[in-house]
């Protein structure tokens, strides 16, 4: 039959092999940056659309920061602090119990917003009145009321939020469940991939985060509006006009210019009497720069003199 068939000899040798030869175990060495790729856990979120996604979510921080300032008169910082893809199983064992998580619509599905009880509380504080500096609240659980003001805030972040995603997200992320708590929600399979954000904010003396957890599903029918080149660019003329248009908004405005030649002190009676051709002796010597006022600020100073007939000033300095 051929050289093809085993013989029961070798058979044999195959069956019998030596069971108590030395384990002999594969290593593998990478080359470069090369790292193992688990497949039973793919990577589902791109470089591409990570980056995308930290491009918006940094922009989303800038605009949450400066309108909280504004809101709360109040000096508010908040940074991204990392964005990455995550199993949903990985977040939950992070869950603190010192956070406020809600379940909030997002997309085409949901998705898990925490933040940090301190800074909650805080912001409670400093909107009914509070210093803001740190809260005086020892407690992790809002009041009824409290956690009807902390909804009012989360709602004014999730509508900045929309503004930095554009168009791509058709309608204002909201709370559909408050107190909840992750460990007990089914947001999505343990080891689905979900896209994970933390947000450092800093009011005061407490520094605390804002988390995120949204998964795939919620963002896999817009993955190609996200990293298409049009939306970016669309973006980016947007941006682009806005500020054009803030340019010529500050170039169009009008303020006052004055200058002080000098000053000096006269009576009540003195004024009373002054005359045609009678003369004020100013406490200010001949060679003294004359300073020029833009509105209420002293902004240049410099030499007067006489330009096409006409009384000028020759600037010297400009004070900042």
């Amino acid at each position: 039959m051929g050289g093809n068939i085993l013989t029961q000899e070798e058979l044999d040798a195959l069956l019998t092999e030596d069971t108590d030869a030395p384990d002999e175990s594969i290593s593998l060495s990478y080359v470069g940056d090369a790292k193992p790729y688990d497949f039973r856990v793919p990577n589902k979120f791109s470089k591409e659309l990570l980056r995308g996604l930290k491009t918006i979510h940094d922009n989303m921080s800038r605009m949450v920061s400066a309108s909280l300032s504004v809101f709360l008169r109040q000096d508010i910082k908040i940074y991204l602090n990392y964005l990455e893809q995550r199993l949903y199983q990985e977040y939950i064992e992070e869950v603190s119990d010192g956070s406020l998580y809600y379940l909030v619509s997002f997309v085409d599905d949901q998705a898990f917003v925490g933040i940090d009880s301190n800074i909650a509380l805080l912001l409670v504080e400093k909107l009914l009145g509070g210093k803001g500096t740190t809260t005086s609240v020892s407690r992790n659980e809002p009041t009824e009321i409290e956690s009807k003001v902390i909804a009012n805030i989360m709602d004014q972040i999730f509508s900045l939020q929309k503004e930095s995603w554009g168009r791509v997200m058709h309608e204002v992320p909201r709370i559909t469940k408050d107190d909840v708590n992750p460990n007990l929600m089914h947001l999505c399979q343990p080891n689905d991939a979900v896209l994970s954000l933390k947000f450092e904010v800093i009011i005061g003396d407490e520094v605390g985060n804002i988390t995120y957890c949204i998964p795939f599903v919620a963002l896999e029918n817009i993955i190609n509006q996200l990293t298409s080149e049009d939306s970016g660019s669309t973006r980016s003329k947007k941006e682009e006009k806005k500020t054009q248009e803030i340019i010529k908004n500050i170039a169009d405005a009008v303020v006052p210019v004055t200058s002080i030649f000098g000053r000096t002190e006269v009576t009540v009676n003195d004024l009373l009497c002054l005359q045609i051709g009678d003369i004020i002796q100013l406490e200010m010597p001949l060679d003294t720069p004359v300073v020029l006022n833009v509105g209420e600020f002293k902004k240049f100073s410099g030499d007067l003199g006489i330009s096409n007939k006409k009384y000028a000033l020759k600037v010297t300095h400009v004070h900042f």
